[in-house]
């Protein structure tokens, strides 16, 4: 779990995990250099539950870098991830795990329960059950489960293979097409039990057209450039349509100073 400026729900979210049925796991923390009472919360909590391991940036990172810090500290044979704003069934680390051992597959891609931020139920996602591998385990579900990476139970040696992206927004898309990549095989599982908070605070939901457009185009570029690296051609077409709507926007003086190093880098890469 990376955190930033959680205090208002990061309680409820490691409760969600202590609270499992699944008992053996650990809850390991990142918080990334935080203003308000994060830290406290997670230091109380950890105080309490041995099960808690807070680490603590210095410095501001980005949600990439500190889900990066995390996976480095993993001890377990498996993972999961859980933003700090979302929570967890009571019941759902052993319907995960039970299921990853007895189709014995590298990942279990559930679905997931949306909420709005008062937690009132908007609606769920569930995917239909099946074995993936090949070309199949990029393919989309009618669902639209497979894109969201949080609630999937991942075995940890994947990430020997994979460096989480250092990127600060779209940062979790790139890595999963590595993840799904190097996984021999992934069960899509009929269940739910992870509930995604809308957030109106986000990043996710109060990102600009100017910021959300950069970092579209990075992800699309960063997920090109893997492909080729291992031997998979894959066109640049996306990357140019999105490339060029990018170019069509207004971008003021502020926003480009703001962003100089990823336009540089989008503009160098076509």
């Amino acid at each position: 779990m990376s955190a930033y400026n959680a205090q208002k729900t990061i309680e409820k979210a490691i409760n969600s995990c202590l609270n499992q049925s699944y008992k053996d796991i650990e809850v390991i923390v990142v918080n990334d250099c935080s203003t308000d009472n994060t830290k406290q919360i997670v230091e109380d909590l950890a105080i309490k539950d041995s099960r808690v391991r807070l680490i603590n940036h210095e410095v501001n990172k980005g949600a990439g870098l500190a889900r990066r810090t995390g996976i480095e500290n993993i001890k377990g044979e498996y993972m999961t991830f859980l933003d700090s704003d979302d929570y967890l069934k009571k019941n759902c680390l052993r319907k995960l795990y039970d299921a990853l051992i007895k189709y014995n597959v590298d990942i279990v891609a559930p679905g997931f329960i949306v909420t709005d931020d008062k937690y009132n139920v908007i609606g769920e996602r569930i995917p239909d059950k099946k074995v993936l591998q090949g070309t199949d385990k990029f393919k989309p579900n009618k669902a639209d489960t497979k894109r969201f990476m949080n609630p999937m139970l991942i075995k940890s040696s994947l990430w020997n293979n994979v460096t989480y992206s250092h990127r600060r927004f779209i940062e979790d898309t790139p890595t999963l097409v590595q993840i799904l990549h190097y996984a021999d095989s992934i069960l899509a599982l009929d269940y739910a039990g992870y509930y995604y908070v809308q957030n109106p605070t986000s990043l996710i939901h109060s990102s600009n057209s100017v910021r959300y457009a950069i970092f579209k185009a990075l992800c699309i570029k960063d997920i090109a450039i893997f492909f080729n690296s291992v031997g998979t051609y894959i066109s640049n077409k996306a990357f140019i349509e999105n490339y060029s709507k990018l170019l069509e926007l207004e971008i003021e003086d502020e926003e480009y100073e703001l962003y100089k190093n990823e336009l540089d880098e989008l503009y160098d890469y076509f």
